[in-house]
């Protein structure tokens, strides 16, 4: 190894530079010769690309196939944002509407391979076998989580008041100057004092974390959190703004200096869009404060992608914050829900309700310190909360960021989420089937294949023919001579109770089960039509049986070649036993 190695951990694209170019900018952990590993931004600016497109003697098929040899296709080379235009030009050369063309339209086309495959999972893919060959062990990944409160008594407009962001064991709280008060015996308000509020903050959490842990420890004897957080105890760090501009542009300076990898946000869809809102009001750009500064300016970027696809759970959503920087969110109210799918929903998604879960206590409300408090709804609790008690409300701000860290550290969400990632983007992590086909491109080329770009829409002519046949185990029709006779006096009775039973929706599988169960058109490539002597259901009977010769054989040999089956040979067993003459010796 020489100089470093770089470790891949999440990247932005950036698609429109000024000079209508793009790139890739990659977070990485550097590996360097003396064996410390530290946090960088890579930049690959105006990355190239191959596509291929089957050549001219092997256009004959009308429709797509799903994977073509190398030695079938012509392979292209070309800058990464000059793919459409340069695809379309291998397809026609003599086409003068190229600049205008999308990849996915080219697509339509049966002869194009490879051209789907986002340059930012190539990039990835490259780094990552460059990272495996150099025989380095990876390195942990950094978390931190991230918590507003917005006001809802009026007094700030509806603003931002606090901002809360931890990375690993630091905290960093921004509050907002006009709520740092104190209620006075008489009701009146003072002025808050930042230190008075820092010992009240770092005495009240320290106590209440301690006594949360024991008791998670009577519970989880074998975890390692409370270890963690004795040999590395929270460390708090605060700051007062005038606006809610000044809370935000400090805290991104914070996590620009900590470079931490993942945040987590237990709802991001609400935080990320508040945040960007008030940015925008402020008329700052969003680029100047979610970027670090060192980034050269033409690289800043930062969008935001709500999950807008139809979900039976709210909680199935990906939504992404797309930004060229050392940290990147995550909704980890969504992640929890979706890595355990196989458990069940839970009854509720609510955080407090996770903690307690998880053993880790729940929010910390003060609910016991303040009786008039219990029985308000989650909103009067809350401004009740911002009106006289914003000492205790803004601890309350931290111990959410705080829990999530802890509930990190126990269940390794983050980390799970990266490994289950693959090759592919964590912008689409629950896009199951771009997942699959990016590792399938990557197995295929290996193997001398490139697989096919799917089109717009890959729907054909023939579709509307077959007919979605689901329901055979719920379908009431299908299973109402199935059930148990439960009745001893009326034996004929048939209930709908089932036993044993399972539903299993392989559509929704897909594509993972065709993998599993090795399911493609190279599983059966041929069959026969037609045997004498049989009519057409004996002989689509045998072509199923012999596809496992092993498990069919005595069926098989029963049905079509006049051998005896279980049962005649146990006939026949039995028949010699009694011609069996017993020995003398016995």
């Amino acid at each position: 190894m020489s100089g470093y190695v770089d470790e891949w951990i999440h990247a932005c694209y950036v698609p429109r530079l000024p000079d209508g170019t793009d790139a890739v900018v990659a977070k990485v952990h550097r590996h360097k010769e003396d064996g410390t590993v530290v946090p960088a931004l890579v930049v690959y600016d105006k990355p190239h690309r191959s596509f291929y497109v089957t050549k001219k003697q092997f256009q004959t098929h009308p429709l797509k196939k799903e994977w073509e040899r190398v030695d079938r296709l012509d392979r292209y080379e070309t800058p990464n944002y000059l793919l459409a235009e340069n695809l379309a030009k291998a397809l026609d050369p003599t086409s003068l509407n190229r600049r205008y063309t999308s990849v996915a339209q080219l697509s339509n086309s049966p002869y194009v391979y490879g051209a789907d495959i986002h340059i930012e999972t190539l990039i990835k893919h490259k780094m990552m076998t460059q990272f495996e060959a150099s025989g380095l062990r990876p390195t942990p990944i950094t978390t931190g989580f991230f918590d507003i409160e917005k006001d809802v008594t009026g007094s700030l407009d509806g603003k931002t008041n606090i901002i809360t962001v931890t990375h690993e064991n630091q905290v960093f709280t921004a509050i907002h100057e006009q709520f740092l008060t104190v209620r006075q015996p008489d009701g009146t308000f003072r002025p808050g004092n930042l230190e008075e509020f820092i010992d009240f903050s770092k005495s009240t959490l320290n106590h209440h974390i301690s006594v949360l842990l024991e008791d998670y420890a009577k519970k989880n004897p074998k975890s390692h959190v409370p270890r963690q957080v004795e040999q590395t105890p929270f460390e708090y760090h605060y700051y007062v703004g005038k606006t809610s501009l000044d809370l935000i542009a400090w805290i991104f300076r914070q996590i620009h200096q900590m470079k931490t990898d993942f945040i987590g946000i237990w709802n991001l869809s609400f935080d990320i869009p508040e945040i960007l809102n008030e940015i925008k009001t402020s008329r700052v750009r969003f680029e100047d404060i979610l970027c670090p500064p060192e980034l050269a300016q033409k690289y800043h970027y930062v969008r935001y992608t709500p999950d807008e696809k139809e979900t039976d759970n709210i909680f199935k959503k990906w939504h992404w914050l797309h930004a060229a920087s050392y940290s990147q969110f995550v909704d980890s109210q969504n992640l929890y829900s979706i890595l355990r799918t196989v458990k069940g929903k839970e009854v509720t998604m609510k955080l407090n309700d996770i903690l307690q879960v998880n053993d880790l206590g729940g929010k910390l409300t003060f609910k016991d310190d303040d009786p008039e408090t219990e029985n308000l709804s989650d909103l009067d609790w809350h401004r009740y909360m911002q009106r006289n008690e914003a000492y205790k409300y803004i601890v309350y701000n931290q111990f959410d960021c705080i829990s999530l860290q802890l509930m990190e550290w126990k269940n390794n969400d983050l980390s799970s989420m990266v490994v289950l990632g693959g090759t592919g983007r964590l912008a689409k992590w629950t896009r199951q089937t771009r997942k699959v086909a990016d590792a399938l491109y990557f197995d295929a080329l290996e193997a001398g294949l490139v697989t096919a770009s799917p089109g717009q829409t890959m729907v054909t002519a023939f579709d509307e023919l077959i007919d979605k046949v689901g329901g055979a185990v719920l379908s009431p029709e299908r299973t109402f001579d199935l059930g148990w006779r439960v009745f001893t006096d009326m034996p004929h009775i048939v209930t709908m109770l089932h036993p044993f039973t399972n539903d299993v929706d392989f559509s929704g599988m897909y594509p993972t089960v065709t993998i599993a169960a090795n399911i493609s058109k190279e599983t059966k490539i041929s069959t026969g039509i037609e045997i004498n002597g049989l009519n057409r259901d004996a002989t689509q009977m045998y072509y199923s049986l012999i596809i496992s010769p092993r498990e069919n054989a005595v069926q098989i040999g029963q049905d079509y070649f006049g051998l005896p089956g279980y049962r005649d040979m146990e006939d026949r067993f039995a028949a010699y036993l009694k011609t069996w003459e017993t020995p003398s010796w016995s």
